[in-house]
């Protein structure tokens, strides 16, 4: 018999990334020395039970 799901977790996380900024759309990365951009991420963690 396959796993069950039995809970589903979205996790946002941030992290800075150093001498990365954007250009001036604002949209691409783009090298930026000095410069620290603050960027963040989903993970999606699916639990599940064996039965």
């Amino acid at each position: 018999m396959p796993p069950s799901i039995t809970m589903i977790e979205s996790i946002e996380f941030s992290y800075p990334l150093e001498d990365v900024g954007t250009d001036a759309n604002g949209f691409n990365l783009i090298y930026d020395p000095g410069s620290t951009l603050e960027t963040s991420q989903l993970v999606l963690r699916v639990h599940t039970r064996s039965s």
